[in-house]
């Protein structure tokens, strides 16, 4: 397998070839932003969004109690929302009254009160835009309802009200009309598929383009900086932090089958100025495997640290990704939370949606490992030309949370050669010559191979030639 590396991963500020490491990104670092996408949808019953919207309340309250409390230059984002919170274990009676309070009047306001049953009666799936759609429009409502609580239990000065948007909420209060119109809509014209997502993307489209026009003509000095996450950007951040419900956070190491594409080498090892990694691999069935040290479980002392195993995943290149219905797949959920704050009424009445916890055949917990490694290893065949290969490592325990215990080493002896760039400089090349040397007398090694890439003409790609002529003595 290939490594491509540039000068300053491998030698500069991170060693990587000092160290005899591999680093593992996160989902942010990595060049393709539809890395790890999901093709969320929502549908369900009564009981299931009912108990969504409770969770979005309780989110949003939770991250407008750290807004009010916090300094003026605090950072209140999308990490303060607390996605996987228990909301059951309250920290004071007095906590418990206030929530319940807040859910108390949100479910009495009209808007609210018919909301889960108008979701249950959408005809076909809710995805992403319809559904940002749905929570912008009660997202202020429940601000007021909040900070009136607040108000009541003398933890504000006033309660907030925006009356812009009060207005607007007015207008709005024919929901299940519109949720009729929604789905007649979509039956006159079935044959436009996602008609509503389409429909629903060009809504928030506008309202992007409207914040932005907003935000830079200086519209919007209703709201103090420090509240601009809770009124303008937590529907959209709720969102994404809720992908977090159904697979833990997973970080990877990129390798390629060749080594021979210039654009890979133009994107990956800095235009060609650093180098390529050829590790060698082990076979595991019809698998690949090459041991790096990590941590595999823990006993009395502590985490147990060692060289395991670490499969090479293919990656697939297609422009279709698995459906998955968030419902039904909140497989991070401990399975008393899932019982009692998303698939149980207040009834004691069971969700439709409740296969995780209901199903005995281990099918659900089959397809719902199978959709992750999907999730993982599935690109764009824009990038189909990558040839890539990944190594995989998921955050169950958050172990890895932390950049520097993504860097994993490997056996030197696993390190088979290194191919010089067509622009790599011999300064550089003597540097890493230097560093394998050292490496060869402390692991007594007599062979190392070095290569220089060319471009081959005869073949219209880059090639690799052995230096032949150099020996670490």
């Amino acid at each position: 397998m290939y490594r491509f590396r540039t000068i300053e991963n491998i030698l500069g500020k991170y060693k990587e070839l000092e160290n005899q490491e591999i680093y593992f990104a996160s989902l942010e670092e990595l060049n393709d932003p539809i890395e790890g996408y999901l093709d969320l949808f929502w549908q369900g019953d009564k009981i299931i969004w009912k108990n969504f919207l409770k969770h979005y309340i309780l989110c949003l309250e939770h991250v407008f109690a750290l807004t009010i409390v916090s300094k003026k230059d605090s950072l209140i984002d999308i990490k303060s929302i607390p996605i996987l919170k228990n909301h059951k274990q309250y920290p004071s009676p007095n906590y418990k009254k206030i929530i319940t309070k807040i859910l108390e009047k949100s479910f009495k306001d009209e808007l609210l009160k018919e909301l889960p049953a108008n979701l249950a009666n959408r005809r076909n799936k809710i995805r992403r835009h319809e559904l940002l759609s749905y929570l912008r429009l009660i997202h202020y409502k429940l601000i007021n309802i909040i900070s009136i609580v607040y108000y009541e239990n003398q933890l504000l000065k006033k309660p907030f009200k925006i009356n812009s948007v009060e207005k607007f909420l007015d207008k709005k209060r024919e929901s299940s009309n519109n949720f009729i119109l929604i789905n007649k809509s979509e039956k006159e014209f079935h044959e436009i598929e996602n008609l509503s997502e389409k429909l629903f993307s060009t809504t928030n489209s506008i309202v992007m383009e409207l914040d932005l026009i907003s935000s830079y003509n200086n519209l919007d000095k209703e709201i103090p900086p420090k509240y601009s996450f809770i009124f303008k950007e937590f529907p959209d951040a709720f969102l994404i932090k809720a992908e977090t419900m159904i697979y833990p956070e997973w970080f990877t190491a990129c390798f390629m089958s060749t080594c021979e594409n210039s654009s890979v080498w133009g994107n990956y090892a800095d235009k060609h100025r650093g180098v390529c990694l050829i590790f060698k691999t082990k076979s595991h069935g019809s698998k690949k495997q090459i041991d790096l040290i990590t941590e595999y479980g823990h006993n009395d002392t502590g985490p147990i640290i060692g060289m395991r195993p670490h499969t090479f995943h293919e990656v697939i290149y297609e422009n279709r990704h698995v459906e998955i219905n968030f419902f039904k797949n909140l497989g991070r959920l401990q399975v008393g939370v899932l019982k009692s704050q998303w698939y149980t009424d207040d009834n004691g009445n069971i969700s439709s949606c409740a296969e995780p916890i209901t199903d005995k055949s281990g099918e659900w917990i089959k397809k719902h490992h199978e959709n992750y490694k999907i999730g993982m290893t599935t690109k764009l065949d824009d990038w189909d030309y990558e040839n890539e290969f990944r190594l995989i490592i998921t955050n169950m325990l958050n172990a890895y949370h932390e950049k520097e215990n993504r860097k994993l080493k490997y056996d030197f002896n696993d390190l088979e050669g290194i191919i010089f760039g067509i622009k790599t400089l011999k300064s550089h090349k003597l540097d890493i010559m230097r560093i394998i040397e050292k490496k060869c007398k402390q692991h007594d090694r007599k062979e190392f191979s070095f290569y220089q890439a060319f471009y081959d003409t005869d073949k219209g790609k880059i090639n690799k030639k052995r230096l032949n002529l150099l020996k670490l003595d």
